[in-house]
């Protein structure tokens, strides 16, 4: 994801950590259970899941509370395409399911938004872009068919920064995304539209994807959480690339329980979790450039954030990284600008696009013709 509208990284790092004021606060969601008789809309995938499976809400319930939800936030341009009568259908067809007896997934049921640059067989994958408008791939990206075939619905596809490049999602083909919390400010990018889905109650765990902060910008900026992995922990293939150095799908959530299914999923390793102590674990502290020039309320509770750590047993190990501002130059854009025309042109020809890169740039918007 590179940085058309300019904005210093140092700048998204403050953000980042701000968040974390949110959540000191109270203003982001915890993974605490919401009260009985709360919306469904409120409680997260692995509550969600755990009802419709045991038949005390049904599928169709779930998702029709979702769709009102989305209805109600159109103003958000959250979604490029939501079609709620292929999501109810799909929500009567996991009912039967159920009732039939069949083996029911760890995804029974729930409706999930994926970004619009990872491809479905269903909906078109537009990348953000208006020369993909209507291409519609043949299959599923695997990480689609991963979560479909854990039982999930896909719930339409979220907008996102263009052919994901950009940190802000102000889309100038199918419109700005807009943050849940203050529709004048942005959600981050570029995979804005999910992460605003998730902040916004229109579905609890959604799929994203990261180049250069696609997955952690927007979860920092719309108060959620949201997992990064290791390159290639979970197969890209199907994804409009940038990079195969750096391009990596994951999840959006509101809860890291719900972090955690996705990955079991996602990954093929349903064995549970277990919290492993922090005694002896060194990390890291590189103050230069990360903590140059924060807000003081910033500082504070970054401070305070260490300082738990520590108390928990974990060894700060103070340093330096000489020039890191400039090593961080010369290992991000100029990589990703060089192999996305590469990958693109792959990948236009592989999932029979139609077109060739040259013709897709000319169509783009303004801003991302400018980039390229």
């Amino acid at each position: 994801m590179s940085n058309p509208d300019r904005l210093s990284r140092r700048a998204f790092v403050a953000g980042t950590v701000a968040a974390a004021v949110s959540v000191a606060e109270g203003i982001a969601p915890r993974d605490s259970k919401p009260p009985a008789g709360a919306p469904l809309t409120e409680i997260d995938a692995c509550d969600a899941v755990r009802s419709m499976v045991r038949g005390e809400l049904t599928a169709e319930r779930y998702a029709g509370a979702l769709l009102a939800r989305c209805e109600s936030q159109r103003a958000l341009n959250a979604f490029i395409t939501l079609e709620p009568e292929r999501v109810l259908e799909h929500a009567r067809a996991c009912d039967l399911q159920r009732l039939n007896g069949a083996k029911l997934g760890p995804l029974f049921g729930l409706p999930v938004p994926v970004k619009d640059s990872v491809n479905t067989r269903d909906y078109p994958t537009t990348g953000g872009t208006p020369a993909l408008r209507h291409f519609r791939p043949a299959q599923d990206a695997p990480v689609v068919a991963a979560l479909k075939g854990a039982g999930a619905i896909v719930l339409g596809k979220t907008n996102l920064h263009e052919l994901s490049y950009g940190w802000t999602s102000n889309n100038l083909a199918f419109g700005a995304v807009h943050n849940p919390y203050d529709d004048k400010r942005i959600p981050g990018g570029s995979s804005g539209g999910t992460a605003a889905a998730i902040a916004a109650r229109l579905a609890p765990l959604g799929v994203a994807e990261d180049t250069e902060g696609s997955i952690r910008v927007p979860a920092a900026f719309c108060g959620i959480a949201g997992f990064r992995p290791t390159t290639r922990r979970y197969s890209t293939k199907g994804c409009v690339p940038i990079s195969p150095l750096f391009d990596q799908v994951g999840p959006h959530a509101r809860t890291v329980r719900d972090l955690a299914l996705f990955d079991s999923v996602a990954a093929g390793d349903p064995s549970p979790l277990t919290a492993k102590p922090l005694r002896g674990v060194r990390l890291g502290v590189v103050r230069d450039y990360w903590f140059v020039d924060l807000h003081p309320d910033i500082e504070k509770i970054a401070g305070e954030a260490l300082a738990r750590l520590r108390e928990a047993g974990a060894v700060l190990v103070e340093g330096t990284i000489p020039d890191l501002s400039r090593l961080i130059e010369l290992t991000t854009d100029p990589v990703q600008n060089h192999d996305v025309r590469l990958e693109l042109a792959q990948y236009l020809k592989e999932y029979g696009a139609g077109l060739r890169v040259e013709e897709l740039i000319a169509r783009a918007s303004p801003d991302i013709r400018e980039i390229f």
